[in-house]
């Protein structure tokens, strides 16, 4: 009898699936900028907001997106938002060319 053996398969991610990456958390009228890893280039973005402040009894949330953009150089994404005490982070999907 010849012994059977049966390897599991692997959940490993490829080196050609694409790579969340995230920036720093910044206060609002500050930059967040997500960079690629070398050797990948920016493939999409974009944010959320940790945190931020209302207006009008609570009801209306106060920020503005002022940039949500990639990198000119496609290295990464970059966020920024108007509003004092609003905290956001930018997010780039980064793949393989």
């Amino acid at each position: 009898m010849v012994p059977l053996s049966v390897a599991g398969p692997s959940f490993s991610a490829a080196p050609e699936d694409p790579i969340v990456v995230k920036g720093p958390e910044v206060k609002g009228g500050e930059l967040s900028i997500a960079e690629c890893p070398a050797g990948t280039r920016v493939a999409g973005g974009g944010y959320a907001f940790e945190a931020w402040t209302t207006t009008n009894n609570g009801n209306n949330p106060n920020f503005a997106i002022t940039r949500d953009q990639p990198l000119t150089n496609g290295q990464g994404w970059a966020i920024q938002s108007f509003g004092a005490y609003n905290k956001n982070r930018a997010y780039a999907l980064c793949t393989h060319p």
